[in-house]
């Protein structure tokens, strides 16, 4: 009890200048997310201003959690706090989508399809023209 009394006193007051600025809707949006996949706690973490700053209290005691926030499930805090911890040490999660690089994924695999289609296309186009030669050949050898 102690000790975790003061890692909690250690982490908040070592608080990464980034968590400063994680509002209340960054908080609820990481909670809905797909990094948590926890909305029902949305409106507790908005109601009690858990943001940037309350995540180290969050990461470091699920008691935080239970008494404070109101979060009663223990799978749950276990989950929120696990995921606070990952904010707290690695910063908040990136997104895993690009614009730029849906635009060129999207561009390669039309040029790839079109690719394909075109050989298909011309390999249809080769065997019909060697089947004309075929017969051709074969009537000028039996007259």
């Amino acid at each position: 009890m102690f000790r975790s009394i003061v890692s909690l006193k250690v982490i908040s007051n070592l608080v990464p200048p980034f968590l400063c600025y994680i509002s209340l809707f960054f908080a609820n949006r990481w909670l809905s997310g797909p990094h948590v996949e926890l909305p029902q706690y949305a409106e507790q973490f908005r109601r009690h201003g858990v943001n940037g700053s309350r995540l180290p209290q969050v990461a470091v005691s699920t008691g935080y959690l239970a008494k404070v926030v109101g979060v009663t499930n223990a799978i749950h805090r276990s989950k929120i706090t696990l995921k606070a911890m990952d904010v707290v040490l690695f910063g908040p999660p990136k997104s895993d989508s690009s614009p730029l690089k849906d635009l060129i994924l999207t561009s390669l695999l039309l040029a790839a399809i079109t690719g394909l289609l075109y050989a298909y296309r011309q390999n249809r186009k080769s065997q019909l023209h060697l089947q004309k030669v075929c017969k051709v050949s074969i009537k000028k050898t039996c007259l």
